[in-house]
């Protein structure tokens, strides 16, 4: 057979079955581009599944190190609340006037004195553990997810969150917390124990029920009654003269700062995170009092033992300070303000 009735027999088959081979080229086609969109698509999808998994652990990273951060500072400034509570609640200097006192009528008012400042002392402490932690937990998280969010660093302005910056911010905790927040919340405690604590008689012995029944009657009145105060000095706490001092370009960066961190800390869901940090740290704290103050003590004797549960509740090993630390609550508020930047509306 020539090749010419090879051409024409080979042209005969491909006339008579176009349809056919036109249909398998097409369907061969067909698989070509899906097998190889269909390999773009798995390269593509590896690739973000990869992006958010490393996305996740940056995100899980980051706000790990932000409440470490913040619990280390924490610490770190016992030893300042410390100083400032003991000034505010000053049981030492009455107790050196009650020893230096000869007269009975004098020395029954150091008493009544010493019987309040005695209780606000510690729990004035206790309180002051659990803002501090709120508000350094809200102010690690908000910095982290700045420098974490390349949106959010690329639609501020260049230079927003220098270290100095941020540094400033963090110390206006320490600023504010310990100025006039903290007169403020010695105020309310203080008024809450004369109610609960005032008409105790000072011959009368203080069973430890007794003890536990005034510390819990003592927080429900500044709960209750002043729980408007709790919350404004939260966000007063974000609003320190001593913010105002910087260049202005410094200044205003710092006052976006402030400004959210006031938006988040004023909010129902900070308020609850609070109550949950004061439930745990006043369950800590009631178990150290049981632990320290024997039953049926005389009120003169009890009340040593229990100003000098602040030393205690504000030391390095403070089982206060870490009852509140281990609350899953707070991390949860802290990964919501690291994501998002406001907890809830």
């Amino acid at each position: 057979m020539g090749l010419s009735s090879v051409a024409s027999s080979t042209f005969g088959f491909i006339k008579r079955h176009r349809i056919k081979i036109a249909i398998a080229v097409g369907g061969a086609t067909c698989l070509y581009v899906y097998y190889s969109l269909r390999q773009k698509y798995l390269t593509i999808t590896r690739a973000l599944e990869e992006e958010r998994e490393s996305g996740a652990n940056r995100l899980q990273d980051g706000f790990t190190a932000s409440l470490k951060h913040a619990h280390e500072l924490l610490r770190k400034m016992l030893p300042e609340v410390r100083e400032v509570v003991f000034k505010l609640a000053d049981s030492d200097s009455l107790v050196r006037e009650l020893q230096t006192t000869p007269v009975w009528e004098h020395k029954k008012d150091l008493w009544e004195r010493l019987k309040v400042v005695s209780f606000v002392r510690p729990i004035a402490s206790v309180y002051a553990i659990c803002l501090l932690e709120l508000v350094l937990v809200t102010k690690f998280n908000l910095v982290g997810r700045y420098m974490s969010s390349e949106k959010s660093m690329s639609e501020l302005p260049s230079g927003f969150l220098t270290k100095q910056t941020q540094h400033k911010f963090v110390e206006l905790a320490r600023v504010s917390l310990f100025g006039s927040c903290m007169e403020v919340l010695v105020r309310v405690i203080q008024q809450a124990v004369v109610e609960v604590v005032g008409p105790m008689q000072l011959d009368s012995r203080l069973t430890c029920a007794d003890l536990v029944m005034a510390v819990i009657n003592i927080r429900k009145k500044v709960e209750s009654t002043s729980k408007a105060a709790l919350r404004e000095i939260l966000v007063e706490s974000c609003f320190s003269p001593a913010a105002n001092d910087g260049r202005d370009e410094e200044l205003e960066n710092l006052t976006t700062l402030l400004q959210e961190e006031a938006d988040i800390l004023d909010n129902d869901d900070a308020a609850t995170v609070l109550g949950v940090i004061l439930d745990r740290a006043f369950e800590s704290f009631e178990k150290l009092l049981l632990a320290n103050v024997l039953d049926q003590v005389p009120i003169p004797k009890a009340l040593p033992k229990i100003s000098n549960l602040s030393i205690t509740v504000l030391g390095s090993d403070s089982p206060v300070v870490s009852a509140v630390e281990k609350e899953a609550l707070v991390a949860q508020f802290g990964v919501v303000v690291y994501v998002s930047g406001a907890a809830g509306g």
